[in-house]
């Protein structure tokens, strides 16, 4: 019975660190929507998710294509973060691969893009995705309308 008992807190460990060492292997991730010809408070929002705690933008500046984006972040409520943890766990690693940091022409013909930011140690990269995803790889679509849900929730909240 005992050994019954320390190999199932032995998997409830191993399970446990698996957890955090998926959501540890980034300092932060940064994600968000943007549409320029838009007029209210949703027109630019942009998040990161840091160290098991969401922080929103305030200052609300339409992304460069050539820069990353210099936020205004303030903490928001630590019920929240439940709301997009998952975007650390389902992030596409064939995206660090992949050498344009453009996918498509995000707001060229009013339909707005995303936003993507991720550092891993000394790695940072940014992204700015279009949301006509004839125009971004098959691979990412499925992530493309996970961020737009998250998105969406946050906002509503």
């Amino acid at each position: 019975m005992k050994f019954i008992m320390n190999f199932l807190i032995l998997t409830l460990l191993l399970f446990t660190s698996c957890d955090k060492e998926e959501t540890a292997r980034y300092d932060y991730l940064i994600f968000g929507s943007f549409h320029g010809f838009c007029h209210g408070e949703n027109c630019i929002r942009i998040y990161k998710l840091e160290a098991g705690r969401l922080f929103e933008d305030n200052k609300d500046e339409y992304p460069s294509r050539e820069e990353f984006y210099q936020g205004d972040f303030h903490l928001m409520d630590q019920g929240e973060v439940d709301l997009v943890q998952s975007l650390l766990k389902d992030f596409p690693d064939k995206l660090l691969n992949e050498e344009k940091s453009q996918f498509g022409c995000a707001d060229c013909a009013d339909q707005g893009g995303l936003y993507l930011e991720i550092k891993m140690g000394s790695v940072r990269k940014f992204w700015i995705i279009d949301q006509f995803k004839s125009d971004v790889p098959a691979y990412l679509h499925a992530y493309m309308d996970e961020i737009n849900a998250k998105i969406e929730l946050l906002s509503k909240e």
